[in-house]
């Protein structure tokens, strides 16, 4: 999907709407071969093992996908790179720091190997560099993708080029270093912009045409994007800001959202953009996440503007599936990115609806409607997850829950159902050809769906249920899929490793702070004393997201929904 002129953009002023040029063929990797529910059970290319997944998490990192095939064929000759691959794609029967420690030291013996061969020894680069970021090592993963640039020289295309500044990016972001994260994003906004007037200059000189490939839509929401979440995570983490960031982080991130919605609108009026709809589409969905969590992040008081972006990001979901169903296939890679995108938007209205305080509970006044209504949504996120987890439950003989169905369930019962969240997952059949990791992710995330499920019962006043339902929490917390466990503590240390997923370990450090509260509110020394061991761990863990940021105070919990994401994050590739 291009995007052939727009207006120039300044962070003081308002996008306005874009006139857009669709281009079949800028949906690589999607095949048009079998019908969509197929694709749910299918691996989309024979190749598919080949190259490592996308990891699951927005804020992943996978530099290694810009290894071209050809060259990953070669590299996998030796059973060193072969080894890395096996833990990047999830097939090592173990990923733990261990492990990938091991891989990392067989990647660097192959780049020494093959250290004559240039493109064979960037390769080797981009592959340690996922490896270090598997352990949250991202100043160590920086570092190899510098020494790619500086091998690589002119021989680095544009294209991969802005893909790497994209991975810099949200490694910066991962560790809180919010302001150069924003300079990367500038950075790439600022190309785009040049090419874009550039663009326009020749198209009015020709009557139209042009000899250059039009400009990304996705790009350039991409990177607005990105430089509005940089701006709103230094306005809300650090006092490292510009006064004008207050607007200025949303004016980038309505741009972005409204771009992609118009672009998309363009891409369904012809059946052979279709498939481009769907990434559009996709992307969209995040885009509106991301607004809604940006109006509450900034100001507590916006829940509608906020509850209203995620309702859209659930409809435009709703649509992606049967407008894809004409004439293209949705991945199971692209449909584990959208299952957790409408989990999250679940999740965030159940938690806007809760008006979850700073005490870490539900408000005290909430009317039966509202808490009603957080229930329903919290069950829905919790119905996504087990499908991701689990397969589909008709799959499994199984009807879909009611998330309005109250009754009939005893807390024992609750509990069992609930338990199956953090239970060994259902094997599927071999042919799926998806990485373990997005299973481990959605276990991790998914204790966010059962802590605020547990929020709506402990409002409600059945606190027995609400505390089986933590409890679980707790345990689906535990699975962080990258590298260490939040709670693993490195040898003769006590210290806790760094966690290569913030948005996970925020998630683990909220169930901590929300059964923390509902313990606080039952006499007994004993409870007293498990609300002190719960304060303890959240605070650990908060100490390892953003280390470089340098506000002091509880982080935003919606900060786990946001996604800076890139076009390479879409690609099925």
């Amino acid at each position: 999907m291009y995007l052939q002129s727009f207006s120039r953009l300044t962070f003081r002023t308002r996008f306005r709407g874009l006139p857009t040029a669709l281009t079949p063929g800028d949906d690589e990797g999607w095949s048009r071969t079998r019908p969509l529910h197929q694709s749910w059970l299918r691996p989309s290319s024979s190749v598919a093992r080949l190259v490592p997944l996308v990891g699951p998490s927005p804020l992943s990192i996978a530099s290694s996908k810009l290894i071209d095939k050809t060259t990953l064929e070669s590299l996998m000759v030796l059973p060193e790179v072969q080894t890395s691959l096996d833990v990047l794609d999830g097939s090592s029967a173990s990923v733990g720091e261990r492990s990938i420690d091991e891989a990392i030291t067989n990647t660097k013996r192959a780049g020494d190997i093959l250290g004559s061969m240039p493109d064979m020894y960037r390769a080797t680069l981009l592959l340690e560099a996922d490896l270090q970021a598997l352990c949250g090592r991202y100043s160590l993963a920086n570092a190899m993708l510098l020494r790619h640039s500086r091998h690589g020289g002119s021989d680095i295309g544009t294209d991969v080029k802005t893909s790497l500044q994209f991975i810099q990016a949200k490694m910066h972001l991962n560790i809180g270093e919010f302001s150069y994260a924003l300079s990367e994003f500038e950075d790439i906004f600022e190309v785009i912009e040049r090419n874009v007037e550039r663009q326009t200059r020749q198209m009015e000189r020709s009557n139209g045409d042009t000899n250059e490939e039009p400009v990304s839509v996705i790009r350039a929401a991409a990177a607005l994007t990105g430089v509005g979440l940089s701006k709103l995570l230094m306005l809300s983490n650090t006092n490292d800001y510009e006064v004008s960031f207050s607007s200025e982080c949303m004016e980038a991130l309505e741009a972005a959202t409204e771009i992609l919605i118009e672009a998309r609108s363009g891409a369904l009026e012809s059946r052979e953009h279709v498939s481009a709809a769907v990434n559009l589409g996709v992307a969209a969905s995040i885009s509106l996440t991301n607004l809604g969590a940006a109006h509450l992040i900034k100001d507590e008081k916006d829940h509608n503007l906020a509850i209203d972006c995620w309702t859209k990001a659930l409809e435009t979901l709703d649509t992606i599936l049967p407008n894809a169903m004409t004439s293209a296939v949705v991945s199971m890679h692209k449909f584990q990115i959208m299952e957790g995108i409408r989990a999250r938007a679940h999740c965030n209205i159940a938690w806007a609806m809760l008006g979850i305080d700073a005490g870490n509970k539900a408000r005290d006044d909430l009317s039966e409607d509202q808490l009603k209504e957080a229930t329903r949504h919290a069950k829905l996120a919790l119905d996504v997850y087990d499908e991701l987890i689990n397969g589909s439950k008709r799959l499994r003989g199984e009807a879909p829950t009611d998330p309005d169905d109250n009754s009939g369930r005893d807390s024992e019962e609750w509990e069992q159902v609930f338990a199956d969240h953090t239970s060994e997952m259902s094997p599927e059949s071999a042919s799926i050809a998806l990485s373990p990791h997005w299973k481990l992710y959605h276990r991790a995330e998914s204790a966010r769906a059962l802590g605020l499920l547990a929020q709506c019962y402990a409002a409600n006043g059945m606190a027995v249920t609400a505390e089986g339902l933590f409890q679980s929490a707790l345990d689906a917390s535990l699975t962080n899929p990258f590298g260490a466990s939040v709670m693993q503590r490195q040898e003769g240390k006590g210290e806790m490793h760094q966690m290569s997923s913030p948005s996970i370990g925020l998630v683990a450090r909220d169930v901590r702070l929300w059964y923390a509260a509902l313990c606080s509110s039952w006499d007994g020394k004993s409870r007293k004393g498990d609300a002190l061991r719960l304060r303890d761990e959240a605070e650990s863990i908060q100490r390892w997201i953003y280390p470089s940021a340098l506000k002091e105070g509880k982080i935003n919990s919606l900060d786990a929904s946001l996604w800076p994401f890139s076009p390479q994050d879409l690609d099925d590739k």
